[in-house]
């Protein structure tokens, strides 16, 4: 059982936390190609490396009320979202979509194409993590 109450007060790092509120300058707007203005990341950990297949990265995704993310994405890594607050619904190419609410998990293996997608009324904010699953990466 996840408490949001948890993820929207604190991030737990080896044996220490930090007040996401103490942490609001260092949210960074989105620049990628599909992401509407608006939407904003922070870092709460990077040692992903594309190029040796390696580490992870965690962040913080915040999405405005109907924001849209219009393309699809495929990665050579394994992500996990869980939904912080919020909903987004995850529009699938024949028109159908699925929503995603506050305290689902989501697992996606390494190339699944997934996107496109658009908060909803309340906006979202979810917590990502991107990682290389070396045991899974040597099955494929």
């Amino acid at each position: 059982f996840l408490s949001v109450y948890f993820f929207s007060k604190m991030v737990f790092a080896t044996n220490d936390y930090q007040s996401l509120e103490s942490q609001s300058s260092r949210w960074e707007p989105v620049h990628a190609d599909g992401y509407e203005p608006g939407m904003h990341t922070l870092v709460l950990s990077d040692t992903l490396d594309a190029a040796r297949r390696t580490g992870s990265k965690s962040v913080l995704l915040r999405m405005p009320p109907h924001a849209n993310i219009y393309s699809a994405y495929e990665h050579e890594h394994s992500e996990e979202v869980i939904i912080v607050r919020g909903s987004v619904l995850w529009l699938n190419p024949d028109g159908k979509h699925d929503v995603v609410r506050c305290g689902d998990y989501v697992n996606r293996r390494p190339h699944v194409l997934h996107g496109p997608f658009r908060a909803g009324a309340d906006g979202c904010l979810m917590f990502v993590r991107n990682h290389y699953d070396h045991e899974r990466q040597a099955k494929l």
